[in-house]
């Protein structure tokens, strides 16, 4: 399946000026795009306690997902004043019960230990949702975007600039929209979708 043509016929974007804005919650959306493009194996950066993991393999039960976090306070995490490493623990093991059920091979490692693990384009997508300060953002979208195939989906959350405070009351400094722009105009990417409804817009492209 061409996976541009496909998203440009069914959205009937074609010829539109990019980023397009798609009037969808990335929670309905994009584990429904998974299963329309037929996607088997992919990876979350990011899982935090396991809920979107858990929705997308509701709606994938034929998937394989890799779901990435090192559950670890460290210096630039975003939730160090709100959580503590007792909380985080709590989170890996709400993780794995949550995601029983499915599919899914935890890696409690940081993202740019864990990535060394993945051969280049093994995955069928990526869901970057992980530390959201731009350098980490960047790094993420850099490495994690080899290890996507040709015609998958490189996405992420929260793509927004600049102070945040989210449905939990947590600040953070993000940087996902001047990374995921700066990686788009350097890399002459001519496919970013924007899923915008709902707090924050979650950030879609077509690896070419």
């Amino acid at each position: 399946m061409n996976t541009l043509k496909f998203l440009s016929e069914k959205y009937n974007i074609r010829n539109k000026k990019s980023p397009v804005n798609l009037s969808y919650k990335r929670w309905d959306r994009f584990p429904k795009l998974i299963k329309e493009l037929g996607f088997t194996v992919g990876a979350e950066i990011g899982v935090d306690r396991g809920r979107f993991a858990k929705k997308i393999c509701q709606v994938n039960p034929k998937l394989k997902l890799f779901g990435v976090d090192a559950w670890k306070l460290y210096r630039d995490y975003s939730g160090s004043s709100s959580f503590d490493q007792a909380a985080l623990d709590r989170f890996y093991a709400r993780s794995k019960e949550t995601l029983k059920p499915y599919n899914v091979k935890l890696i409690k490692a940081f993202s740019m230990d864990a990535v060394k693990k993945f051969a280049n384009e093994s995955l069928d997508f990526v869901y970057i949702d992980a530390n959201h300060r731009y350098e980490y953002c960047m790094d993420d979208i850099k490495e994690w975007s080899k290890k996507v195939k040709k015609g998958g989906l490189v996405a992420g959350g929260d793509y927004c600039n600049g102070l945040h405070v989210d449905l939990g009351g947590i600040e953070t400094n993000y940087g996902v929209k001047r990374a995921v722009d700066e990686w788009v105009k350097k890399n002459n990417i001519k496919s970013l979708f924007t899923l915008v409804r709902g707090a924050t817009p979650t950030w879609v492209y077509v690896k070419a």
